[in-house]
């Protein structure tokens, strides 16, 4: 469990790293930022992001064997940058929450047929993250309808 205080995570920080699987914050993180490569290449399986994350830096969980990713309610994430999630082959899906302003159209590289990106709540950012994989895309998904 990493801490409260932590506002950051710095670029390659847990890069290649074998031995971390699961990533979670105490309750009111003040995490802002994941850098890029910070768990790229690694082991990870399972993560919380905090209400507070704004921004994933580029390739910050590229190549990682991500099976879930779990958002805390209230997300305010604001940016996914180029490579975010490349090549994550496990993780069968992601929901782009309606804060998120910047999507890079490199973000799901590498994703194929049997992943589903879903965009919560409207529909802005069309054309943005439909290049680069062969992913399903769920257009004003929300949070009452089953995955």
């Amino acid at each position: 469990m990493l801490p409260r205080s932590l506002e950051w995570i710095g670029r390659r920080a847990f890069f290649q790293t074998s031995n971390l699987i699961k990533v979670d914050f105490e309750s009111n993180s003040q995490l802002y930022s994941i850098d890029g490569g910070a768990f790229a290449d690694s082991n990870l399986e399972w993560i919380r992001f905090p209400a507070s994350l704004r921004i994933i830096g580029i390739g910050a969980f590229g190549g990682t064997n991500l099976i879930e990713i779990e958002q805390e309610e209230g997300s305010n994430l604001e940016i996914i940058n180029s490579n975010t999630f490349r090549d994550s082959n496990n993780l069968l899906s992601f929901i782009i929450p309606i804060s998120v302003i910047y999507v890079s159209s490199f973000a799901f590289h590498g994703w194929g047929s049997h992943q589903t990106i879903y965009v919560e709540g409207r529909s802005e950012l069309a054309g943005v993250v439909v290049v680069n994989h062969n992913a399903t895309i769920v257009w004003n998904w929300s949070a009452s309808t089953q995955i």
